[in-house]
């Protein structure tokens, strides 16, 4: 007889968890696949001959994460050609109720750390500070995902504006300043609590650009 597992009385990681233990093998039949899930249960695995089945979709981050195992395990480069084959762009974490994005140097990242890189003439550091708004993360989970997670499709479908050169330098500045603050608090030089209080004019005064931006 089949038991539904509904997470209100007992946690389907709890359930499983229990009988590992005894089982050698473990077949999973599932319609998605994302590493958040099965890194809880990771532990217990080690030492179990695991075959899954995925009838919808498996994490896009996992399929990065195995290609690019496949490639530097396949290739005869050296590190250092290894290292340039990567680009620079910017990153954010799968899960956050809030949006909060950073530009990412060449170099290979946790699979929970999405990756996007552009191939326009704007730079990394304008879409990050488009990212980091109220308005954005407000847009995302109206119209595109009203999920804590925000992955590459999400990213793909966010409205992106052309700005004139007088508006994207004012945004360099805005960026800049942030930055340098965050490289302080990095750097042990001002708190995480001083650094939040300096942030916080400057995350204000990029709120209302990208709302004139968009003309809200």
């Amino acid at each position: 007889m089949s038991t539904f597992i509904t997470n209100n009385k007992a946690l389907l990681k709890d359930v499983i968890t229990n009988f590992l233990p005894g089982s050698k093998q473990l077949d999973v039949l599932i319609g998605y696949f994302y590493f958040s899930g099965f890194n809880v249960l990771s532990d217990s695995l080690k030492d179990k001959h695991i075959r899954i089945l995925v009838g919808m979709n498996v994490d896009i981050t996992i399929r990065k994460a195995v290609r690019e195992v496949y490639s530097l395990e396949n290739n005869s480069l050296s590190n250092k050609e290894i290292r340039e084959e990567f680009f620079e762009g910017f990153c954010w974490t799968d899960v956050s109720i809030t949006l909060k994005a950073r530009t990412k140097g060449k170099g290979i990242f946790d699979v929970l750390s999405m990756s996007l890189f552009s191939k326009t003439s704007l730079a990394d550091w304008y879409y990050v500070s488009l990212i980091n708004t109220v308005f954005m993360s407000s847009y995302v989970n109206n119209f595109i995902n009203n999920t804590v997670h925000f992955q590459i499709n999400d990213a793909r479908q966010l409205p992106i504006l052309i700005p004139t050169q007088k508006q994207l330098a004012e945004f360099k500045t805005i960026f800049d300043q942030a930055f340098k603050i965050k490289k302080e608090q990095f750097a042990h030089r001002i708190s995480e609590e001083q650094a939040d209080k300096l942030l916080k004019p400057i995350q204000n005064k990029l709120d209302k650009m990208v709302e004139e931006l968009y003309g809200i």
